[in-house]
C-alpha cells in the first residue's frame, strides 16, 4: 500500500538515504571545528551558522566527497552565497519550497546550504521518477521554483511550476556575489528539508 501503481515508493528511504549520503562526510568534517568556535552559541546549530564558520576557519578542509568529486568549505561556502543571491533575484524567499530533481551529485549540496541562507524549503525529488509520478511529487510541494539536472531537462512537460535547469542556474550563479547573504532572522525551528514518502500522500 502506499504506492504508486506499478512502482515501489516513489521518495521515501530511497531519497533519504542519497541526500544523506551526499552530506555525510560534511557532518563528519564539520564537527572539528567546534572547539574554534565555541562563542558560537545556539545559532550554531543551524546549517548556514555550521558551513559559515568552517568556511572561515577551515575553508581548505574538504567539506564533501562523492566518488572522484570533492569541495571544500571555502568552496561550497562561496557556491551556496552565489546561488542563494540568484535564487532570491529569481524571487525566492524566506519558507519558500524549492524542488531538486536530479541524480545524486555534488551539485545540490550548494542549492541546499543557499536554501539555508535564504531560510527556504529544499525538497528533493526522487531521480528514479517518471515524468508523471515527479510531477504528483511536485504538485504536493508547491514550489517557488523547480530545479532539474541535465538528465531530467527533457522529463518536466508534466510538471506545472516555475522551471530552471542546473546548468542555467550554475551559470547565472558564476555572475552573481560571493558574499554572505543578508537573510531574514532565521530560528532553530523554521522548517528546511521536506522530504516525500509514500505515505505522505496516502496513495
Amino acid at each position: 500500500g502506499g504506492q504508486f501503481p506499478g512502482r515501489r515508493a516513489p521518495c521515501g528511504p530511497y531519497v533519504l538515504e542519497q541526500l544523506h549520503r551526499r552530506l555525510d562526510t560534511f557532518g563528519q568534517r564539520a564537527q572539528h571545528y567546534h572547539a574554534l568556535v565555541r562563542r558560537g552559541g545556539a545559532g550554531m546549530g543551524r546549517q548556514p551558522d555550521v558551513l559559515r564558520h568552517a568556511a572561515r576557519y577551515t575553508p581548505n578542509r574538504l567539506a564533501a566527497t562523492l566518488g572522484g568529486d570533492e569541495i571544500t568549505f571555502g568552496a561550497l561556502d562561496e557556491q551556496a552565497n552565489r546561488i542563494a543571491h540568484t535564487l532570491r533575484e529569481m524571487g525566492v524567499g524566506h519558507g519558500d519550497r524549492v524542488a531538486w530533481w536530479g541524480d545524486t551529485s555534488l551539485e545540490a549540496v550548494p542549492i541546499f546550504f543557499a536554501l539555508a541562507k535564504l531560510g527556504a524549503v529544499f525538497a528533493p525529488v526522487n531521480a528514479r521518477l517518471g515524468p508523471d509520478e515527479a510531477a504528483e511529487v511536485v504538485g504536493y510541494a508547491r514550489p517557488r521554483l523547480v530545479v532539474v539536472d541535465d538528465a531530467h531537462a527533457d522529463l518536466v512537460q508534466e510538471i506545472d511550476a516555475p522551471m530552471a535547469t542546473h546548468a542555467h542556474l550554475a551559470d547565472a550563479a558564476t555572475h552573481a556575489s560571493g558574499s554572505d547573504i543578508d537573510a531574514p532572522g532565521l530560528d532553530e525551528r523554521d522548517p528546511h528539508v521536506i522530504f516525500f514518502t509514500s505515505g505522505s500522500t496516502g496513495r
